[in-house]
This record gives C-alpha cells, structure tokens and sequence, in this order.
C-alpha cells in the first residue's frame, strides 16, 4: 500500500464507500484483521459496503424521504417523544452501523421532521453527537463493543458491564440537554 493523501480525491478512489465512510483504507491498512475485531467482521464491511449505497440511493432518489417524512408527521409527537422515540432508534441502529453511515443515512429524513416539531437545529446538531456514540456504546452489542473486546481479549458480558456507568452518564447528559437547552445554546447565543 503506497502513501495516500487523505483528500476527498484520495479517499473516492481508494476502494467502496458505506453511506460515504470509507472503509477499504482501515482495511488495507490491517490486512487479515477484521474491523470490529468481533464477531461481526468482514460479513459487516460486506455488507455496509455493497448495500450503504442502494439504501441511500433508494431513500434520496424514488421518494421514499418524502413518503417517510410525511408519515412521521402523521403521528404527531410532541417533541418530548420524538427525542424519546430518536433515543430508541439510533441506540437499535448503533447495534449495526457505526456513527457516519448513521448520521448520513437519516439526517435527510429526520431534518425536516425536527424543523416541523420546532426544535433548534443546532440544538439537534449536539443531540445527534451523543446520541450517536451512546449508540456505538449500547450494551450488549454495540459496534465499539466489539472493537473493546478485540483489544482486551475479555468477555462481551465483561465489556458490556464496565461500558454500562459511562453509558448511563451519557443518557443522563440527553436528558439534561433536553430539559435544559441552554447547556447547548448558551455559547452559540453568544456569537
């Protein structure tokens, strides 16, 4: 593997891309080591690979966003449970897909439903950070689970429960964040 010169030009030439995350370059650097050092390993990269893109092709380009934004909007949640309901959803999804291919995959969909229920978007923009790595943390199968286990050569189950106080103090940070916007807002209100 030669150098590379980490550009956008480098990274679309280098290999397959899952919802814009490129992954053949963490490969090619670990030849013979699978990513989540688990049990997931190469069948996942596979699998982000060659399905990523159909899905979001399938979600911007046959109308299903629109479809799937007026369906939310149909269910008319407060704001307090759709932050609920998004809590729910991504700590499923972090079970399969790591942060980018999260955030790439239903940022289109969940913005216009954030800007209809009356949410800062900047407010948002920090609720999908923690979020999103809350989700990579989720016992017992979260995706950096696995890459814990792989390093430390321990039981899952141990990971799982020595990750569950950080995980418990990140949950408590969303609730915070939700009842108190002004921890978010309060520096870029400033500006």
């Amino acid at each position: 593997m030669g150098a590379k010169a980490l550009n956008s030009d480098s990274f679309s030439g280098a290999g397959g891309h899952a919802g814009g995350y490129q992954i053949d370059l963490l490969v090619q650097v670990y030849p013979g080591k699978s990513v989540c050092h688990g049990s997931l390993g190469w069948s996942t990269i596979a699998l982000l690979r060659g399905h990523g893109r159909v899905a979001l092709i399938d979600v911007g380009a046959f109308g299903i966003r629109s479809t799937l934004i007026h369906k939310l909007a149909e269910l008319g949640l407060t704001p307090f449970m759709l932050v609920i309901a998004l809590t729910l959803f991504f700590l499923v999804l972090g079970c399969f897909l790591d942060g980018i291919s999260m955030v790439v995959l239903t940022i289109s969909v969940l913005l216009p439903t954030i800007q209809a229920a009356g949410l800062d978007l900047i407010w948002f923009g920090v609720f999908i950070v923690l979020v999103v790595e809350v989700a990579q943390i989720t016992p017992p199968v979260g995706l950096n689970l696995f890459v814990l286990q792989g390093l430390t050569k321990r039981d899952i189950g141990y990971i799982a429960g020595t990750v569950l106080p950080m995980f418990a103090i990140m949950m408590l940070a969303i609730v915070l964040i939700y009842f108190f916007p002004g921890i978010v807002l309060w520096l870029p209100s400033l500006m």
